[in-house]
């Protein structure tokens, strides 16, 4: 459920996303600020996790990104009719995105993991991860560009929707 969140959509293509909400001046330095955010949501999962748990920092994540890809969604729907709403959903998306993806379901996952499978198992809930995220980053250019006519709002509601049932997974089934 991590990968498919959209996170290295936003991650890998962050900066060609700006681009496309933006006039292209500043794409480079968001996507750069985007991801440096992300570190720093870390260190905060860090100093809170003993404090609040794997569960609710989970479902916080979770319904947090599904509300960032919403801003990104109908930032890109409304962006031929409403250019600079467009342009401040989006940004603020994308933001929202990184930091809650890095005070969540970034760090979380990977300590929850190795707490509730075997050993054993460990080393196929980890690939099965990373072939999710390759994925991820290998379809949504090509969906973005071949499919969607260069824009990603529908991939950003696909997103949207997954983590929506994402929280509502971890809602019912995380420990």
């Amino acid at each position: 459920m991590q990968q498919f969140c959209g996170i290295n959509a936003v991650a890998i293509y962050g900066g060609k996303i700006a681009e496309k909400a933006t006039s292209g001046e500043f794409a480079l330095l968001i996507g750069s600020l985007i991801n440096f955010e992300q570190v720093l949501a870390c260190f905060v999962t860090g100093i809170v996790l003993t404090k609040f748990g794997r569960k609710i920092i989970l479902q916080i994540g979770s319904l947090s990104i599904g509300i960032s890809c919403l801003f990104i969604m109908i930032g890109f729907f409304i962006q031929d009719s409403a250019p600079d709403a467009s342009q401040g959903l989006i940004l603020f998306g994308l933001f929202m995105f990184m930091g809650f993806f890095g005070f969540s379901l970034g760090p979380i996952v990977w300590l929850y993991i190795p707490e509730i499978v075997q050993p054993r198992i460990v080393p196929y809930s980890t690939a099965s991860n990373w072939i999710c995220a390759a994925l991820v980053i290998i379809l949504f250019p090509i969906i973005t560009d071949n499919v969607l006519g260069g824009n990603p709002g529908v991939l950003f509601a696909i997103f949207t929707v997954w983590c929506f049932v994402s929280f509502v997974f971890n809602h019912f089934f995380v420990v």
